[in-house]
């Protein structure tokens, strides 16, 4: 019998704004704050429901040198209140989320291996856990990046997935943590409609605005989570493609979305920067380029 989780927006505003305070803590690592990251994180924020006053106080850690970050503290203040399945999944999803995001750029700083390598590690006690975990997060992210930018099959997406979902379990990862998130930080535009069309789903996210936005890494989650779902659920093709119309409908619908919610986040969220040029900036580039 399947355990019933809750989803990653489901859950305590505390829980969600400590897990999203180690991606804040990633990006700081290579001491360069991008305004791409700044757009994908606010995306991530809008998706995943957190309230202005949580979102305010992580833009506050990101640009404040002074907060001390205490890596079992705050998995502690994520964790306490999860049942075991539901910590078995945030933990693996954590780790995935922070090594899709030290990828966006293709090109690691050694700090932010340094800094997933200890998360790992107070997530993971055991040495050899830990970098089973890790080594599964990077296929799993390196398995995203080559379906979007259209270097997989149908076929070869499947069975991918497979193996994926394989390792996972072998090592004790339920296939829910894979995409617990729903989000695809930093993959960017470049590409996503030829690999949508490898499987023959290029309507997904249409064309326009939404393919054209810095944004779309985390929007382009939607796609991925609910396109894998629809693989490890339905094993016949035939029933795949007769429910790939309703797929697609919705996740045009979900994109759109998280578009206007972002940007109406940003706007409420800006007022409280106004006496800090350099803070409002990031916020003025992301309204503008959402």
């Amino acid at each position: 019998m399947e355990q019933e989780f809750r989803t990653f927006d489901d859950m305590s505003q505390l829980i969600k704004q400590n897990y999203l305070s180690f991606l804040i803590e990633l990006i700081k690592a290579d001491k360069v704050i991008e305004k791409r990251e700044f757009n994908d994180l606010y995306m991530l924020f809008t998706q995943s429901k957190l309230e202005s006053e949580g979102r305010i106080l992580l833009v506050k850690e990101l640009f404040s040198e002074d907060i001390q970050f205490v890596i079992e503290n705050r998995i502690l203040d994520i964790t306490k209140e999860l049942t075991q399945n539901e910590k078995a999944i945030i933990q693996f999803s954590l780790v995935k989320d922070l090594v899709r995001l030290s990828r966006a750029d293709d090109n690691v700083h050694e700090k932010e291996e340094e800094f997933i390598s200890n998360v790992a590690m107070k997530l993971y006690p055991r040495k050899e856990d830990a970098f089973k975990i890790i080594q599964l997060a990077e296929e799993s992210v390196e398995c995203d990046k080559k379906l979007l930018k259209g270097e997989l099959s149908e076929k070869d997406f499947e069975e991918q997935s497979q193996k994926i979902a394989a390792s996972a379990a072998a090592i004790g990862v339920p296939v829910a943590a894979l995409y617990f998130t729903g989000s695809l930080i930093g993959l960017g535009a470049a590409g996503i409609k030829g690999g949508l069309a490898a499987i023959g789903l290029t309507g997904v996210l249409g064309v326009g605005a939404v393919l054209s936005g810095v944004g779309v890494a985390v929007a382009v989650g939607f796609a991925t989570y609910k396109l894998t779902n629809m693989f490890f659920k339905n094993r016949n093709k035939k029933k795949r493609e007769e429910e790939s119309s309703e797929h697609i409908e919705e996740i045009q619908k979900d994109n759109n979305s998280l578009k206007d919610s972002t940007i109406n986040s940003l706007k409420t969220d800006t007022i409280k920067f106004l006496d800090d040029k350099n803070i409002k900036d990031y916020f003025d580039y992301a309204i503008e380029n959402l």
